[in-house]
Order: C-alpha cells, then structure tokens, then sequence
C-alpha cells in the first residue's frame, strides 16, 4: 500500500486538508506516549507510508488530526495495511482521539480483514466522527485563528506468532462528491465487457435498499478515493469478479489516478502492453495487478522502465502467468520502487547485480518464481531495504555477507533453495551486533558448516528456521543466547550432543502469562542429539502458555521424572501441561 508522494501532501489531492501532529494541533491536551512517534504523521504529510515490525500482540499507536477543507468540510479517511511477509497478520483499529481522552474503550473503526489488505473508512457522516470536531487556535504567520479539527487515534496489532512486517498509508476524500460521467461511462464499459458471463462479477457494488442496482458511482465505495473534481485518485476494484481482457482503454480515463488495485480478478493479455498502457497515467504510483491472467514478460515494456524512473512506487505482479527475466529498471539507482512483488510467476534467471545504496527499495518479495544462480553481493547495498523474501526459487551458492547489516533489514525469507551456505561474518557470536533483523527463513537449502553462532545472539530475533539443511556440531551453549526467540527450527540437521542448560533462559521458555503466544521448538531428525531433557524441561509450576518441544527421531531421553509438559511427540517423554495448571 502506498500513498503519492508528490510532494504536496494532501494538497496534492486537491484538498485544503492536512494530517497535522496531535501534540501540535490540540496543545495542551494531547496525552504524550513513547508509543507514539510524531515521524509516523510526518510521513502521511510528506505522502509516505509507515512502515514496521510487530511481534505478536505489539501494536503501534498512530495519531493523527484533521482539518476542514476551504469549504468547511471534514474529509472521509482511509486507513490501508498491508503485511507483506508471507507469515504476517495483523489489524488495524481506530477511534476518535476523544475517546482517549475520555478514558472510553472500543474502536467504532475496525479492519475488514480483507485478503491482501485490511481497511478501516473514517466516514465523516458517522455521529463517532462529526461528536469529535471540536474549535483549536493555530498560529498562523503571527495571527492567531480558531479552526475545527478532529483527532484520531489508530493501532495497528501483531496477530501472528511469527511476526508482521507490515505498511500503513492514509488516503482522504471529501464527503458528497460524485464521480463524474466520464469515468462512471468506462466503468460502464467495464462492467458490459468484464461481466457478460452469467454469475460473473457477483462482488460489483450494488446500491438501493434491495441492494440490486449496480454501482458505477465508486467516489464512496470503500477501497476507492476521489479529488474534489470527482476524479478517482484511488480505483480499487480488487476481487470484483472481472473476465475479459485489460481494459486499457477505459483505465486511461482516469487520468487523475494515483492507485489502481485490480487484483483478483481474471484479466488477459499481454502484461508489457498492459504496462505501457497504465504509463500514460501521468501520475499513477501505484499497480497492483496481482492474481490475475496476465501473460508475456515486463522486460519488453518501455513504459514500466519509464514509470519506474519517475514515479512508480508500487508494483504487484504476483500470480500471473508472466515470464522472462526481471528488468534491471526495477531495481536501478533510478528506481522509485519502494515494493517490487514479483511472486509465484514464472520470471526465470539470475536477480540482476544491480543493487544500489540510494535506492528507496524497502521490500523485495520473488516467492516461488523460477530463479536460479547467486544471490547478487549487491544486495547489501539498498539501505532502506527492510524485507527480502526469495524462497521456493533455485538459488544457489554462499548467501552474501553484509545483508544482515543493513540499517532497517527485518526479514530474510530464502527457503526451499539450493543455498550451500551462510556469510563467514555469522560464525562469530557478538551480542553487540547490531543487526535489527526479526525473522530469518533458510529452510530446505544445502547449508553445510555448524550453527551460525551470530544468529544465536541476535537480540531482537523471535523467528529462525534453519531446518532440512546439513548443519553439525553441538548446539549454540552460552548464556543469553536466543533472547527473545519464539520459533527455533532446526529439525533435519546433523547436530549431536545435548540440548544446552543455558536453553532455559531463551524467549519462549520466559513468556510472560499475560502474553497469549505458544513457542515452537523443533529438533527432529537430528539422530545424535543425546543426553536427557534438562532440568527446565520439569518447571515445578507452569503459568500462561506452553512451549512445543519435539525431539522424535533424535537420541535425547526423558530422565526419571519422566514426561515433560513441554515435549509433544514421543510417547515417553510427551506430557500433559494441564497437570501443571497450563495451556498449549
């Protein structure tokens, strides 16, 4: 999800409206929180999104406010997530900020748990919002005025185990404008071309109190935004049953279009034409055409080089039957791709070397594609790059060293490739490393060589998969180690000796009872792991959630105490954690 960044703000939607810091519109009485940052309303303003990391149950508290519009309007909102790890889940919740104030619960504005992103739509006609317009004095060049604004308050909360790497973006509109007859004829058009099969397109808005006259007016359809010309700025016809080919054609009508979502749909036709078509749209930033019938290859289109090069910040291609290499433009210095999603298609070859520091990639996700050969050293080098997910492809040869630096990396996702092995760097365990990496994916590789020591002392890691690899040697024993670790894989290795006492201390083993999260520990098929379970495998009293321990296949004995409630496979050792007044 992304919002324009052109510079403007919100002015660069045709609104006289502004997201402005809380702390500064309502001085005085905004509460202050180390959970708020004012940089996350920074980033709305300048038309950048917030991007992130939850563990689970962590939420981020975003506040914001708004002002009227030159016309004494307020505008609708809509908040967009998006998770892009293929583990993630998380929510979004939002009420006025009087509330807050007021010490009231609930969230009249809740996510709609949407596939591929959830939304919450502030509308301005809600009794929630129009009871929270109150009057401020702002300064304005020396001259003290009284405006109406409203205060909101949203959370957006970690809802899986393995964590969620997540972005969020605003986008506003102003009440009771209509979209004009230009683009409700396309969408006309659309619906008579899309639509003719019978039961097609059964998610296409209806209206009228049957709800059975069909929708062409979509300024206030949620999911979709228009400028106060009745433009769209933001067309979302994501999952509307579409079946025919990309109507380039009519999509070029909406000349004021920032975001088109037309996912899920089926969609056929050449996916360079498709390109070259959405390049006319001068100030399109953001395509996602994910799940459709496209076919052909991007590396033929002129337009998406030339839409990278000047805008585009958003490309979701993924689920389509495109080919070919991946176009170096995507990924140039020149590039203003923050999001390239490149997954489950069939774009084959090496990942271009072409990597570079100023680049504004954050996220890189080629999940399930068709490429082969060496992870490119030049990955090292995009300094916003958060996320990079390349599993299920044919990588092959010794993951390059310095990825793991990178200032805002959170995810490594490569499993189900043929890496041999992991950056000599990781052999060395420095627990002042400063790596802010969270979750760590190298399942089903070749891995050879002992435990990365590196990744055992990393601090804020909650998620590592080493598993099916051909890892040996003893298992990582120093105090500290895995500090906050909640999934540990490393079943299908060649590890020998005991599971160290030094385990005990590790996250999943200290997870506090307020906290509802179960840890998984996997060891299997390590047929010389040996030595009895350890003495923190037998708690004398258990609280909250209990860790999954499974040691099948491995030469590790319970010892006289006999089952432990941690242990979930072997019928000698496995234990029942409600005899310790806890649950699994």
């Amino acid at each position: 999800m992304r919002t324009s960044r052109d510079g403007g703000g919100r002015v660069g939607l045709g609104l006289a409206v502004a997201f402005l810091l809380l702390s500064a519109l309502f001085s005085g009485r905004c509460q202050r929180s180390s959970d708020v940052s004012d940089e996350d309303v920074a980033l709305l303003t300048e038309g950048k999104p917030i991007v992130g990391f939850l563990d689970f149950n962590e939420a981020r508290i975003v506040r914001f406010g708004v002002t009227s519009t030159s016309t004494g309007d307020f505008p609708d909102i809509l908040m967009t997530l998006i998770v892009t790890n293929a583990l993630g889940d998380a929510d979004i919740r939002c009420s006025p900020y009087n509330w807050v104030q007021q010490g009231r619960r609930g969230f009249p504005w809740v996510s709609t748990h949407r596939q591929g992103a959830d939304e919450v739509f502030m509308s301005s006609k809600t009794e929630e919002y129009k009871a929270a317009v109150i009057d401020v004095e702002v300064n304005r060049t020396g001259v003290t005025e009284t405006i109406q604004a409203v205060g909101f308050q949203c959370w957006v909360v970690g809802a899986s185990r393995a964590g969620s790497a997540f972005e969020l973006e605003a986008d506003v509109a102003v009440a009771g404008v209509g979209l004009i007859g230009d683009e409700q004829k396309a969408l006309r058009t659309i619906f008579a071309d899309c639509c003719a099969k019978k039961g097609a397109c059964k998610n296409w808005p209806r209206k009228g109190k049957k709800g059975i006259k069909l929708e062409f007016d979509l300024c206030h359809v949620q999911g979709n935004i228009c400028d106060v010309k009745g433009r769209l700025t933001r067309l979302n016809m994501d999952g509307y049953g579409l079946g025919c080919e990309f109507p380039s054609r009519e999509f070029s009508v909406f000349e004021d279009m920032r975001k088109q979502e037309v996912g899920r749909n089926k969609f056929t036709g050449d996916m360079a034409k498709v390109m070259d078509a959405l390049a006319t749209l001068v100030n399109l930033t953001h395509i996602n055409v994910r799940d459709n019938k496209l076919s052909g290859t991007l590396a033929n289109s002129k337009g998406l080089c030339e839409m990278t090069a000047s805008r585009l910040q958003f490309l979701d291609v993924q689920s389509n039957p495109v080919h070919g290499p991946i176009p170096e433009c995507l990924i140039t210095s020149d590039s203003q791709l923050l999001d390239v999603i490149l997954s489950k298609t069939d774009i084959s070859g090496t990942i271009p070397d072409v990597f570079a520091a100023e680049s504004n990639l954050q996220a890189f996700i080629a999940r399930d594609a068709r490429l082969f050969g060496k992870v490119p050293p030049s990955l090292a080098n995009p300094e916003q790059l958060t996320f990079l997910e390349l599993g299920a492809n044919e990588l092959t040869g010794r993951f390059p060293d310095g990825v793991e630096e990178l200032p805002n990396i959170h995810t490594l996702s490569l499993q189900r490739n043929k890496i041999s092995g992991l950056p000599k760097a990781w052999n060395i365990a420095d627990r002042n490393n400063p790596t802010t990496l969270k979750f760590v994916d190298f399942g089903s590789n070749k891995i050879r060589g002992k435990f990365p020591l590196m990744l055992a002392t990393v601090e804020h890691m909650d998620y590592l998969d080493l598993s099916r690899n051909k890892l040996k040697g003893t298992l990582p024993d120093a105090p500290g180690v895995f500090p906050n670790i909640y999934t540990l894989k490393l079943a299908n290795n060649r590890f020998h000796g005991a599971i160290p006492d030094s385990w005990g201390a590790m996250g999943m083993f200290q997870v506090p009872p307020a906290i509802d999260i179960s840890g998984k520990l996997d060891l299997r098929n390590n047929r010389d792991l040996s030595g009895e379970l350890p003495d923190f495998f037998y708690p004398d009293e258990l609280q909250g959630n209990v860790p999954e321990v499974r040691i099948d296949k491995t030469s590790i004995a319970c010892d006289v105490r006999g089952p432990s409630p941690y242990v979930t496979d072997t019928e000698e050792c496995k234990g029942d954690p409600a005899a310790f007044g806890a649950r699994r």
